[in-house]
């Protein structure tokens, strides 16, 4: 487990083929580093190949991906191998920044959870669809981290800016009508259809398409629609924003930073330098307590009440305007 290379989680992942239709199905629920190393093998031999008229991701069992390996990530912090959880990023990173990029249409098939880097995984997919038990999530700032493999971005895209900032920062799931409300899936049908759906989705996958924000998130929208020291500067007396404030509270100070600078930086810097300073902030965060408290808790599998401490003093405070 953790930094220990283990050569049978290679086989957690493989390719489906029929006729022009790829699979990669994975039988594993945790995004090892040694199951997206074969992950973006399998998914590198499809891109030599002119027959490949479409790519479908799918996982075994009653969940997509849960994410990825939490014991490594501990592990390289607890050991100041920040260096490893480096590789491991930028592992995420190229595999899902190609994924996105790729010749012919993809999707995520998911019943379930999709967390973490599952729910990224689905974010570099053209299209999403989901059973009505899928729900999606961004877990990590209340670990003391961030997303780390594009999903900040990409669900910016996708949302906009303040409704991305809200499932960010607050870590609360996205049930399959939301996601299908706000444009975040593309179907939602009953699991013994979700075949029928990728096909589908792939067949009239393209550009995204922009829409306007439902009614009944505006409000939400809101809320989020500016900086996080103006929002948490005062408990809200209307119940709604009291449970968003009461949210944040329990999230990490150092992550939710973090991941407000990674927004600024989405509209501020050019997709190359975007990565960048995302990758400075990854190197940073991963040396902090906070980081460190975060993924021990989750080890263990008590997450609640984490007493996170916000402490910064021995980083320099990097901003997209300093690169």
């Amino acid at each position: 487990m953790g930094l220990q290379f283990e050569p049978e989680r290679l086989d957690t992942v493989a390719l489906l083929r029929e006729g022009g239709a790829a699979t990669i199905r994975f039988s594993t629920r945790v995004l090892y580093f040694e199951t997206l190393t074969r992950a973006r093998e399998l998914f590198d031999s499809l891109l030599g190949d002119s027959t490949v008229e479409s790519l479908v991701f799918e996982a075994e069992g009653k969940n997509f991906l849960l994410g990825a390996d939490v014991d490594y990530f501990y592990e390289a912090v607890r050991d100041k191998r920040v260096d490893l959880v480096a590789k491991y990023s930028d592992l995420g990173n190229d595999f899902f920044d190609a994924l996105e990029k790729a010749p012919f249409p993809t999707v995520a098939k998911i019943s379930g959870a999709a967390m973490g880097g599952g729910f990224e995984l689905a974010l570099a997919c053209r299209a999403r669809v989901l059973a009505p038990s899928a729900s999606l999530e961004f877990p990590e700032t209340g670990l003391g981290i961030f997303p780390g493999w594009g999903g900040i971005k990409r669900l910016r895209r996708l949302v906009g800016a303040p409704l991305a900032k809200r499932f960010v920062f607050t870590g609360k799931p996205i049930n399959a009508g939301t996601a299908l409300k706000l444009g975040i899936a593309d179907a939602v049908v009953p699991a013994g259809e979700l075949d029928r759906a990728a096909r589908a989705a792939l067949a009239g996958s393209g550009a995204p398409v922009s829409r306007e924000t439902p009614e009944e998130f505006r409000a939400l929208a809101r809320y989020y629609d500016r900086p996080l020291r103006e929002i948490l500067a005062e408990e809200p007396s209307d119940p709604v924003e009291k449970r968003e404030f009461h949210a944040l509270a329990r999230r990490a100070p150092v992550s939710l930073e973090f991941a407000e600078r990674i927004f600024e930086a989405a509209g501020a810097l050019p997709p190359g330098l975007e990565r960048r300073f995302e990758d400075s902030l990854t190197w940073q965060i991963y040396q902090t307590g906070d980081a460190k408290l975060g993924l021990e808790r989750a080890i263990q599998g008590n997450v609640a009440k984490i007493p996170f401490t916000g402490k910064l003093d021995e980083f320099y405070r990097i901003s997209p305007k300093n690169l």
